[in-house]
């Protein structure tokens, strides 16, 4: 196990407030991929609205803590420390991308808004990225 630098424990820390507060408003699907012999459980975060865009995220999934209780098919409210590292985002099916790690959780707010705004949104859109990095940066200054 490799040990995070502040920064990368200061965007987590932001990032699974983030996606906790998502999951817990109920604006995406939630399921959780079933443990395996000695692998980690996986939540996994999809849209509820069918994509339009080929480069969309379709999936991110995030790794469990190992002690949470959870459902599988689905997860009705979770805590930000039942969160691990790493968050992988997952482009859909007709996307040129390909997965990738993030602990950005603006970049991540980025790539997943069109889950729950509307297009003409942008400068919204934009305002929350940066938030959410200045909250990450805040949060450097204390780990």
């Amino acid at each position: 196990m490799t040990k995070k630098s502040r920064r990368e424990e200061a965007l987590f820390e932001t990032t699974k407030r983030l996606l906790s507060h998502i999951v817990n408003e109920g604006l995406c699907f939630t399921s959780v991929e079933p443990i395996l012999l000695n692998n980690p459980r996986w939540l996994c975060l999809s849209s509820q609205k069918p994509s339009k865009k080929a480069n969309l995220i379709s999936r991110i999934r995030v790794k469990l803590a190992p002690n949470t209780c959870a459902k599988l098919d689905h997860v009705a409210s979770i805590r930000p420390d039942q969160l691990a590292p790493p968050v992988i985002l997952e482009p859909g099916q007709q996307a040129s991308l390909k997965s990738w790690a993030e602990l950005d959780p603006g970049v991540i707010f980025e790539n997943i808004f069109e889950w729950f705004g509307e297009d003409n949104e942008q400068s919204t859109r934009d305002l929350i990225k940066r938030e959410l990095q200045n909250s990450a940066a805040n949060q450097g200054r204390y780990y």
